[in-house]
C-alpha cells in the first residue's frame, strides 16, 4: 500500500472480487474521516475495548490488533488529552503512544476490517 500511496493517482480497492472505493491516494484518504492515527496500548484491568474509546472527542474509528489500539482521529491534540484523562479514570497504564498520518492501509483496514495479507 506504500508503493501505491506513493506512485499511483487513481486506485481501485477490491475486496473478494468486489470494488468497494476508489479514488486518488489523498480522495481516499479524506473518506476515512481522520487525518492522523493515535495508536496505544495499555495494561490493567479496567475497561478497555473498542466501545470505550468511540466517544473520546474526535475518534472517527476504532480498530484494534494484537493488543494495541488505533484512533482515526481529525483532531489530536483533542482526542490526545482525554485519552490519558480517561486512561486514569480506568486505571489503566499507558505502554505505548504513537501519532501518524493516516496511510493507504488505514483505509482499507476501515472499510474491510482486516489487513492486507503478506502472499
Amino acid at each position: 500500500m506504500d508503493e501505491a500511496e506513493r506512485l499511483c493517482d487513481r486506485i481501485v480497492i477490491v475486496d473478494q472480487g468486489v470494488e468497494i472505493a476508489s479514488g486518488t491516494p489523498a480522495e481516499l484518504i479524506e473518506r476515512l474521516g481522520a487525518h492522523t492515527i493515535v495508536e496505544f496500548e495499555t495494561v490493567g484491568d479496567g475497561l478497555h475495548n473498542l466501545d470505550s474509546w468511540r466517544p473520546l472527542p474526535g475518534v472517527e474509528a476504532v480498530h484494534e490488533e494484537a493488543g494495541r489500539f488505533a484512533l482515526s482521529v481529525r483532531e489530536p491534540h483533542e482526542t490526545i488529552p482525554a485519552l490519558l484523562g480517561a486512561l486514569d479514570e480506568r486505571g489503566l497504564k499507558l505502554l505505548h503512544l504513537t501519532t501518524r498520518q493516516a496511510s493507504l492501509e488505514d483505509v482499507f483496514v476501515h472499510l474491510t476490517g482486516r489487513h492486507l495479507r503478506e502472499e
